[in-house]
């Protein structure tokens, strides 16, 4: 180890020798004897590795195995019998001049191809080298956690699904937003990315049907919402083009599989010198037959062609292509980032979550009913109770909003209080909030709060034609209300809709204020955070709404009131 110090890094030669030059004693507590390690590279040294690998180099650099791959104390050669055997002979007596031991009880051995008598003989005289070694199945066989052969694909998503039924299970017992944030985060995809980036999972369709067959039941019985066609599909596309970000691994499966192939080909053409293209080419007409548009790249192809699909079948309904526009804008489904922390503010009860999820996706959440607030008619989309102006979630929603702008703007250092006296409109109402500092151009900052449906009968011509228009239309009558306090302050108005759309100045001032809470508290996520809580407080105001609509059978105002 010395000598190749010396050979490679003369510079550290003093250092690892002053560590490695003589044996260092070890005391043990409670006994006066001690001990000597003079064997191996010392426990926790950080040039461990390299000082391992400087010897190992030796005897792994003029192998003659086709497929020769190592990583500090495991490797890897793949070849004929004759080449393996050959340098298996080579790596044992080199190792051992250099103080280094083969362990042939941890060798695993694959044999592929010939005849049952030829795989016997070969198996036989690898042994003669390396008693004890295993000799692997090549159903079962993985390197690194990554199946090899086409039956060890089988077996590997056999044992992704069996423990996927087996989390499901548990999945239940918890809440429906912590239950959907662990099963999109950690459970379904993540899970088996892996798999799908290092294998032809595509081979198989039939067993990522099954897997996302698991995925769906389990998202249906956590969200409470039957998802069939339209309802699914949306709900399998990503957060930013309106989906749950739940996706499905055969769609997924060939667009992952190229990502690594191409991503990683210098260093797999230095690995393996063999032909890989076919598989290659196999995996693109996989994806092209899954993919419409081949223009865009790899797994945008299919999330474009399932978005076209969902419009084309939105059949010219104004809601549904005014909820598609609104969900799809950028900091719409902030939501369902969100960690689902109690001490945080972001956690959504298992109605108010599984309401959300309804809207969002346009399912049906309700029965037919009649409005307890108004009598008219709610539709099963439950889209009514949004629009009511009896309601009292439109109340508590601009409440939550207009708190968390101003708790922000605390938490930056910057002073504010709500209701400011000092600027009063003509009709003597005030607007939502004030800062003390000055803002803008020595000027304090005076804002109001406005959420508007995008559903509405009154704006869903223009929501469903152009994304935040309500907010816009909004935007604009706040700044004509306070008009004649401009002079003496910045004003802003943060007008938002019930999708979670937001006008472009509320935006423009929202993300200054993330700014100075990255200023003052050093967390560089801090304008994410700001729109989840916002996201959050939408929802939950959209969800109180809606249940506001359901008649109660039990008169509580006599044990209240």
């Amino acid at each position: 180890m010395l000598q190749c110090v010396l050979q490679h890094f003369p510079e550290y030669y003093p250092f690892v020798l002053s560590a490695y030059g003589a044996p260092s004693v070890l005391s043990c507590s409670g006994s006066d004897e001690d001990l000597s390690s003079a064997t191996g590279i010392q426990q926790g040294d950080p040039m461990g590795p390299l000082l391992y690998c400087l010897v190992s180099l030796l005897f792994c650099i003029n192998l003659c195995s086709r497929l020769k791959v190592f990583f500090l104390d495991d490797g890897a050669l793949g070849g004929t019998v004759e080449e393996v055997a050959e340098d298996l002979v080579s790596i044992i007596t080199a190792s051992s001049a250099a103080g280094l031991q083969l362990n042939p009880a941890k060798c695993e051995m694959l044999l592929i191809g010939g005849s049952v008598e030829e795989r016997e003989v070969a198996k036989n005289r690898l042994h003669s080298i390396a008693p004890g070694a295993i000799v692997l199945q090549p159903e079962t066989v993985t390197f690194l956690g990554a199946p090899l052969t086409d039956e060890a694909i089988t077996h590997s998503l056999q044992q992704k699904i069996a423990s996927l039924k087996i989390f499901a299970d548990r999945l239940r017992l918890l809440s429906a937003h912590h239950g959907f944030y662990l099963l999109r985060n950690c459970l379904s995809i993540p899970k088996l990315m892996y798999t799908l980036r290092c294998s032809p999972c595509w081979k198989v369709p039939e067993l990522l049907d099954e897997f996302d067959g698991h995925v769906k039941e389990v998202l249906e019985e956590i969200t409470n919402t039957e998802l069939d066609g339209q309802v699914y599909t949306q709900a399998t596309l990503p957060v930013a083009k309106g989906g749950l970000g739940v996706r499905r691994a055969k769609a997924l499966a060939p667009s992952a599989f190229l990502a690594s192939m191409f991503s990683t080909r210098q260093l797999t053409s230095r690995i393996y010198n063999g032909d890989t293209e076919k598989l290659v080419n196999a995996a693109c007409e996989c994806w092209k037959r899954e993919s419409a548009c081949e223009e865009l790249p790899l797994d945008l192809a299919r999330v474009h062609q399932d978005v076209t699909e969902i419009w084309s079948k939105a059949g010219g309904s104004k809601q549904d292509e005014a909820r598609l526009r609104a969900i799809s804008t950028k900091y719409a489904g902030a939501w369902l980032n969100a960690l689902p922390a109690k001490v945080f503010g972001n956690f959504l009860d298992d109605q108010t979550f599984r309401i959300s999820v309804g809207l969002w996706l346009g399912a049906k959440i309700v029965e037919c009913h009649s409005c307890a607030r108004c009598g008219k008619d709610v539709a099963e989309n439950g889209y009514h109770g949004l629009a009511c102006k009896k309601c009292i979630g439109r109340r508590e929603r601009h409440n939550g909003i207009n708190d968390i702008i101003l708790r922000a703007l605390c938490n930056a250092g910057i002073e504010s209080y709500p209701e400011p006296i000092g600027f009063l409109r003509e009709n003597g109402k005030r607007p939502d909030g004030a800062t003390r500092w000055k803002w803008y151009r020595g000027q304090p900052l005076v804002w109001d709060v406005t959420c508007r449906d995008t559903m509405a009968d009154s704006y869903v011509d223009a929501t469903s034609k152009c994304a935040g228009a309500a907010a816009e239309l909004a935007s604009k009558e706040k700044i004509g209300k306070y008009k004649s306090l401009t002079d003496r302050c910045h004003f802003v108005a943060f007008a938002c809709e019930t999708f979670g759309t937001w006008c472009e100045t509320g935006i423009v001032t929202l993300k200054e204020i993330g700014k100075k809470l990255y200023l003052r508290t050093g967390e560089s996520r801090s304008t994410c955070f700001l729109f989840q809580r916002l996201s959050l407080e939408i929802m939950r105001g959209n969800a109180m709404s809606v249940l506001c609509t359901v008649p109660s059978h039990v008169n509580w105002d006599k044990f209240f009131i």
